[in-house]
């Protein structure tokens, strides 16, 4: 598993107690997108599609953040920059959910879904949006930025 989250660097780094978002697996930590991108050869991985893509190496220096909260708003807005929202081809999806936005009335949008975020993340998370709610704003609303946030996965 993968624990991803803000850190506070060690007493041996450069900057210690500075802020990083990280990831850990199988107790070592490294600091990750957004605070730095990963240290291996992207030549050896780095086709024409990858570099096409949303996510490609900067070559930028890793930033140290003056708080948690701070690198954890780092992670937040760098994920929700990478989102995309796409309409869905009503003809070529098998399954049709109902919005996820917390609709107006506190209870939930009940409306058919017609279009669904993708996170770029390689996790494969998905929204499901109306016509009504398909704004970044309204992603917002369903994802609000919260002091604290982690994730876990494979």
């Amino acid at each position: 598993m993968n624990y991803d989250e803000a850190r506070a660097l060690g007493a041996e780094s450069e900057n210690p107690g500075k802020w990083n978002w990280t990831t850990m697996n199988d107790h070592v930590i490294r600091t990750t997108t957004p605070c730095a991108w990963p240290d291996f050869d992207w030549s050896s991985v780095a086709t024409e599609a990858i570099l096409a893509g949303t996510v490609t190496p900067t070559g930028r220096e890793r930033c140290d953040h003056d708080t948690r909260e701070e690198a954890e708003r780092h992670q937040y807005d760098a994920q929700m920059a990478r989102m995309t929202i796409d309409k869905l081809d009503l003809d070529d999806i098998r399954t049709r959910r109902r919005c996820d936005a917390p609709g107006d009335d506190g209870k939930g949008c009940r409306e058919w879904e017609s279009w669904r975020t993708n996170y770029h993340d390689g996790w494969g998370r998905f929204d499901h949006l109306c016509n009504d709610h398909s704004t970044r704003k309204d992603v917002a609303l369903i994802h609000p930025f919260t002091p604290g946030m982690k994730s876990m996965h494979s």
